[in-house]
């Protein structure tokens, strides 16, 4: 027969008045079934805890050494319903976040800090990845949620919401004839090498170049391909070629790179999506989720409001 918590509880109460009647009251209970159960809880340990009195009950010298034995199982036994509870109230764990560069531009410095506010025992475990992996980690359960670059292909599609909204434009070397420009059509790039994002690992932002250079009516002659933004930018900044790029990279300034508006004719944008598994929300995830609404809605509201 082995103990259990309720036992443990009734051992500590006991221990702490050195009274069965006193005891029974604040455990309201009877008094037999109390003398019944510490009785058990002897047997299973094979000695006797409680040296019954006249005038109460004291702890043996078995019963002092279990004491802060049984005091620890009690704690832990606490801890271990409040870990549980927390995990499942999506209050405390892990979330796995997947995010592409550009999410640490905007997104994540303004998400990450409220989030955090919320929910201080949530450990956040970030890892910085493309598009494509960051839509595969969510099927495979690599990440629970991600940040991606829109426009998204049918394939990463799921579950997703569009959280910021950039326009697009050019970036060029600072030494190029095109720096001082206010502005600039995609036809007039046709003659210059392009950088442009990986077909295979950001097909979003690839097909949405390919598209607006079909609409201006050239091939585009691609130079190189990258994954992230940045890369983009940089190699621009070793003036391997021009490159189209989201807006808000423009608020980062490079010293040997300019970023030129870009003119369409056709609608150009991307942004960053938030993407989540494809099984109904759990807690902790639907907590992200609403957080990130919150913000990004409070700052469409502002931006509105200032228009």
């Amino acid at each position: 027969m082995s103990a259990d918590l309720k036992q443990f509880n009734q051992f500590l109460t006991l221990a702490e008045t050195g009274s069965f009647r006193r005891t029974a009251e604040l455990l309201n209970m009877a008094q037999p079934p109390l003398s019944i159960s510490i009785k058990k809880l002897e047997e299973s340990f094979g000695c006797e805890l409680f040296a019954r009195h006249v005038r109460g009950v004291t702890l043996t010298d078995a019963g002092l050494a279990a004491l802060p034995y049984i005091k620890q199982a009690v704690v832990a036994a606490a801890q271990a319903k409040e870990a549980a509870q927390g995990v499942s109230h999506g209050i405390r764990g892990e979330l796995r976040v997947g995010f592409v560069g550009s999410a640490t531009y905007d997104v994540l410095p303004r998400l990450v800090p409220v989030f955090r506010r919320a929910f201080p025992d949530v450990r956040l475990v970030f890892f910085e990845s493309t598009t494509v992996q960051i839509a595969a980690g969510l099927r495979n359960g690599t990440y629970d949620v991600g940040f991606a670059r829109s426009p998204l292909l049918s394939a990463e599609s799921e579950n997703h919401i569009i959280l910021t909204q950039d326009e697009m434009c050019v970036a060029v070397p600072v030494t190029s004839e095109l720096a001082g420009r206010p502005s600039i059509t995609l036809r007039e790039l046709k003659d210059y090498p392009f950088i442009c994002h990986s077909s295979s690992e950001v097909p979003g932002l690839n097909y949405l170049f390919h598209f607006i250079c079909d609409a201006a009516g050239f091939t585009p002659r691609i130079e190189q391909e990258a994954a992230q933004i940045q890369t983009l930018v940089s190699l621009v900044e070793s003036g391997l070629g021009v490159a189209v790029v989201p807006s808000c990279v423009a608020d980062h300034p490079r010293p040997a790179v300019r970023f030129i508006p870009l003119v369409s004719s056709v609608p150009v944008q991307t942004g960053i999506a938030l993407l989540w598994r494809e099984e109904e929300k759990i807690p902790l995830v639907r907590h992200f989720y609403n957080a990130a609404i919150e913000v990004f809605q409070r700052k469409e509201s502002e931006n509105n409001s200032r228009a």
